[in-house]
């Protein structure tokens, strides 16, 4: 029996020693009773443990619409018919005081909004620059905070994942597996009883050595389903997040038209002051919405990626872990056999052999 490993050599010429000192029978030595070889048949690694991955928490985003906005389409819709609700000379006032400070006027900045300015808005999220800048300080107007969406961004272990995110902290690395200790048989020929000692050995170690990899396979194969059905997931959450932004871009552009629509048809009811300055506030609430629509979709395709990434981590984290557990397991087995072996080395000579 030879063994090697990178931590420790166990090599075969200490049981050769032994069995060469051994072949010099001590004449004196007293019999022993009849021994057996069972405790070397009996040995057997402990059942592996199984490390249940560090858990991937996916906190997703929220969008919040915003009530007073909607309560803002349906008193439009109803001015037409001649109804004024109180909500449209206030929201009209609210524009007023955020597009004082912006140097804008209600008229130029709608007339901004071109339709060429509006396709690539849905299309793409982006503005101008010029006109960025005046939407930036628009929706950062107090005044207009209850007219826009309310959103968070989403989350993974507790990490915020942004539209420019690419990872996160993850579940770190077993830096060391420790490795099997490796047997090599001798396939002893010699004295009857020390050849049958050796061969029980080589037999356990045998296997012990199939069982360690019967269990490494197992948590092989556990790493591997988990590792499939990670990076499986992500295609069906990128194609689910693109389909849900798109309806959601799709439906604040048709409030946008209908917004636009009702305040043509209520303009006389409203007043031209009113009218240019809820048009304005349309098109600031949708690009608001689609800014933060496109936003949010960059983010939470990240975290589609960042989270199967995340899940493949902490599945070779467990299965690293497992294996060191098997191979500890396995290396504490291998040496308590080699010391049945020279046990029964020590009673194969007080029996008698090496005569």
């Amino acid at each position: 029996m030879r063994t090697t490993t990178r931590r420790a050599v166990w090599s075969m010429y200490g049981l050769c020693l032994v069995m060469l000192t051994y072949a010099c029978r001590n004449e004196d030595a007293e019999p022993l009773k009849p021994f057996s070889f069972d405790a070397l048949k009996n040995l057997h690694l402990p059942n592996a443990k199984v490390s249940a991955p560090p858990p991937v928490n996916v906190t997703p985003s929220t969008i919040t619409e915003s009530a007073r906005a909607s309560q803002l389409r349906a008193a439009l819709a109803s001015a037409q018919s001649g109804t004024v609700d109180g909500i449209i000379p206030q929201a009209a006032g609210d524009m007023a005081n955020a597009l004082s400070s912006t140097g804008a006027t209600p008229t130029g900045f709608s007339s901004s909004f071109s339709p060429a300015v509006l396709s690539a808005l849905t299309s793409t999220g982006a503005l101008p620059a010029g006109l960025q800048g005046t939407v930036n300080a628009l929706i950062a107007s107090p005044s207009l905070q209850p007219y826009l969406i309310a959103y968070t961004f989403p989350q993974v272990n507790g990490q915020f994942v942004y539209p420019t995110t690419t990872s996160v902290v993850g579940p770190g690395t077993v830096s060391v597996i420790a490795p099997p200790i490796v047997v090599f048989p001798i396939n002893y020929t010699g004295d009857a009883c020390f050849k049958r000692a050796n061969d029980a050995f080589d037999s356990a170690i045998n296997n012990l050595e199939n069982e360690r990899k019967n269990q490494v396979a197992t948590a092989d194969a556990t790493y591997s389903s988990a590792k499939s059905a990670a990076e499986g997931d992500v295609q069906g959450c990128l194609s689910g997040n693109l389909s849900k932004y798109s309806g959601l871009i799709a439906t604040a552009r048709q409030n946008l038209n209908a917004t636009i629509g009702n305040l043509n048809g209520a303009r006389l009811t409203i007043g031209d002051t009113n009218y240019n300055l809820l048009t304005a506030l349309a098109y600031t609430i949708y690009s608001q919405q689609v800014q933060a629509y496109f936003n949010l979709q960059l983010a939470d395709i990240n975290t589609c990626s960042i989270t199967s990434t995340l899940k493949v981590a902490s599945a070779k984290f467990a299965r690293d872990t497992d294996v060191n557990s098997i191979n500890d397991a396995f290396n504490t087995t291998v040496k308590q056999a080699q010391v049945i072996a020279l046990g029964l080395y020590d009673a194969c000579h007080n029996q008698g052999s090496g005569s």
